[in-house]
């Protein structure tokens, strides 16, 4: 009876890295389908949020001047759905944006890392990416948050 360990076509143990790509797929194909999933993720996400945003400024902007007839509330809804279709596109492509750079990022701090590594591709590699990326997008976020303080406290 042949044992399993003997198998030459038996995946490797989980205690020894492999050398298999991520996701079956090499960085070069992996890392442009990464980034337009999530570029198509947060285009969604921003799409819904940016038209919600827009509609609810549209009719704080315009709720002195309610119309009073059908035609006017016609052109009321008319012209606010225009303009929650514009915010939309345009959240959408400002978080599709930032969505797909900093997904590309973590891939490519991955990949990075599994190359200083002689290749290895465990879990190790996807920790520090993650990590690193939370680290960077806290700082990012934090840098923000400060510029928005001091342009606060100067006007």
């Amino acid at each position: 009876m042949e044992s399993i360990t003997n198998n030459p076509d038996a995946p490797p143990p989980l205690s020894e890295p492999t050398s298999v790509p991520r996701l079956s797929l090499p960085f070069h194909i992996r890392l442009p389908v990464a980034s337009s999933v999530s570029f198509l993720t947060g285009m969604a996400l921003g799409l819904s949020h940016g038209s919600q945003s827009a509609g609810l400024c549209f009719r704080a902007e315009n709720a002195h001047r309610l119309p009073q007839t059908p035609t006017g509330w016609y052109l009321y809804h008319k012209s606010k759905n225009y303009h929650m279709m514009l915010g939309g596109v345009k959240e959408g492509f400002k978080m599709g944006g930032k969505v797909s750079v900093w997904v590309g990022g973590f891939f490519v701090v991955e990949e990075a890392v599994d190359r200083l590594r002689g290749g290895r591709r465990d879990f190790f590699s996807t920790i520090v990416a993650g990590l690193g990326m939370a680290g960077g997008f806290s700082l990012w976020s934090k840098w923000l948050q400060t510029h928005t303080r001091w342009r606060t406290i100067r006007t």
